[in-house]
């Protein structure tokens, strides 16, 4: 996929698409009044990601290509929390397997490797904080200590309602 760009009036405007159709593997060329990319998330860009392997960022790479205004980046849908695994176990995996933000909401705690619950010092709804909120302090934490992940602890939650929940 390649945007087509013409010059009007002296300035560079996208006038459609180079496409290869899925069904036929076709190349066709597109002409359009108005453009739009809705080609999904870049998660692959990071070492660990719940997204798919086809979240590759590709979307964004071709209209920063054709000199599009790129913003708002900060909206992709992500989540901040997933099983870690050391980089020996996780072979050929391409996501990480996510572990739901209920279980935040279900009182789970984050910790650091020290075992010191964090998100406090971050914002004053702790673990309830927003996605974004909780992947900004679990980063800082990370970095702050030098570490490669932290702790999502429910264990003081009776485990027949865990298994019943999740």
């Amino acid at each position: 996929l390649e945007l087509l760009l013409s010059k009007i009036k002296g300035k560079e405007h996208c006038v459609g698409a180079h496409i290869v159709e899925s069904m036929t593997g076709r190349a066709l060329r597109v002409l359009a009044k108005t453009t739009m990319l809705a080609t999904g998330g870049a998660g692959q860009v990071y070492l660990n990601t719940t997204n798919p392997a086809v979240a590759t960022g590709d979307g964004l790479a071709i209209a920063f290509r054709a000199k599009a205004e790129v913003a708002n980046m900060e909206f992709f849908q992500f989540h901040p929390t997933s099983l870690y695994l050391e980089p020996a176990q996780r072979q050929d995996m391409t996501k990480a397997f996510l572990i739901s933000e209920a279980v935040r909401g279900a009182g789970g705690r984050l910790l650091n490797l020290e075992g010191e619950q964090f998100m406090q010092g971050y914002d004053s709804r702790a673990e309830l904080a927003p996605r974004d909120v909780v992947a900004r302090s679990i980063d800082s934490e990370m970095r702050k200590h030098g570490q490669s992940h932290v702790l999502l602890d429910i264990s003081d939650q009776p485990s027949s309602e865990i298994l019943d929940h999740f």
